[in-house]
């Protein structure tokens, strides 16, 4: 957030088994600009969210599209029972028209050998890492948690 300039525009949206939309009020779904203000409401809106719940792609996906950025980068820790299937995927390049760049980090422990969000992040444009968080040190893991090799 601290990196878009003025002229710049925005959109958040978090999720797990729903979506959460970052707005100025009850009835916008539309880009933000990266006003000074703007973005301190949005860090504010960051820091208060949590993981918790299932992870459900398709919804917050068709949102984000809808908003019409430049760019989508879609963070998650989605494991292979949350990925979209292959209609979903195909719903999701028919409301894109390749017009948004979709680029995936995707938080795991262990890099997956297959993930239908490689092909989401291929179809779009985009580029799919997997990053594995046991690089994040055991303080960041939480106590009962171990990296698998």
């Amino acid at each position: 957030l601290e990196d878009l300039e003025t002229g710049h525009e925005f959109g958040i949206v978090f999720y797990n088994h729903g979506p959460w939309l970052f707005t100025l009020d009850s009835k916008s779904r539309s880009m933000l600009p990266a006003t000074p203000e703007n973005k301190r409401k949005a860090g504010r809106f960051v820091a208060s969210m949590y993981g918790h719940g299932k992870t459900n792609h398709m919804k917050p996906l068709e949102i984000a599209l809808r908003m019409r950025p430049d760019v989508i980068f879609l963070l998650t820790d989605g494991e292979k029972k949350d990925d979209l299937n292959r209609a979903e995927l195909r719903r999701l390049s028919r409301l894109n028209h390749g017009r948004t760049r979709i680029n995936v980090v995707q938080f795991v422990y262990k890099t997956q050998t297959e993930s239908v969000l490689v092909d989401l992040a291929e179809e779009n444009g985009g580029q799919h890492v997997f990053f594995n968080i046991a690089r994040l040190g055991p303080a960041m893991m939480g106590q009962n948690r171990q990296p698998v090799p």
